[in-house]
């Protein structure tokens, strides 16, 4: 599933990974830079299905979805014409060695940003998040 910032340069994409565990890749760009995580597991998706199914019917509130330690996604109203604001943070982990010295060093590239998303397309948005846990929960059988 794929959300696209009005700028279409701007997008959150998470899929679920061919795996027996719900494992997800998580990409996030904005203007031109993106980070990408394909570790990314989702902290009890069934409550941000729940909290952004409610937000979709009242326009208030705020769903929020956390994965692993590296990955958060926020949605909250933009505005009283029932758009939505989506916060996102996206990071993944490097580790470098050296093959001189057998040493390592780690470190981390992340994204941080948000993009509006107009009203009539939060109903689509809860609907591919319906579509994307399904998918989860009928691979594990």
């Amino acid at each position: 599933m794929t959300v696209h910032g009005s700028d279409k340069d701007s997008f959150i994409k998470i899929e679920k990974r061919a795996s027996e565990y719900p494992v997800y890749r998580v990409s996030a760009s904005l203007r031109g830079h993106t980070v990408r995580n394909s570790h990314i597991v989702l902290e009890h998706p069934e409550r941000f299905l729940a909290a952004l199914q409610e937000f979709e019917r009242a326009r208030s509130g705020r769903a929020e979805l956390i994965g692993s330690e590296d990955f958060k996604l926020t949605v909250e109203p933009d505005g009283v014409m029932g758009h939505a604001w989506m916060k996102f943070f996206v990071a993944k982990g490097i580790h470098e060695f050296s093959g001189q010295t057998g040493r390592s060093r780690s470190g981390r590239i992340s994204i941080e940003g948000s993009f509006a998303l107009s009203g009539g397309f939060v109903s689509q948005f809860v609907r591919d998040f319906e579509n994307l846990l399904s998918e989860s929960t009928h691979s594990k059988d």
